[in-house]
């Protein structure tokens, strides 16, 4: 996957943390449903594994071969 795709949904997954973290905020309780907390955990999990591919893209263009970790 190209890099620019890679930040763009990275991007996509911080709105979603932070509006799903506002929402619980704002409406306590709302994710208190099994179904729904399910599906927010699962999208958290997915937002997490987009942002972990989008630094190893990063990683990958622009640390030079030698400097990896």
């Amino acid at each position: 996957m190209r890099i620019r795709t890679l930040a763009k949904l990275a991007l996509a997954g911080l709105a979603y943390i932070y509006a799903a973290k506002l929402a619980d905020t704002l409406f306590h309780g709302v994710f208190t449903p099994a179904p729904l907390a399910g599906a927010v955990v699962g999208l958290n999990i997915l937002a997490g594994v987009i942002h972990l591919l989008f630094f190893l893209a990063l990683l990958r263009q622009f640390a030079p071969e030698g400097n990896r970790p």
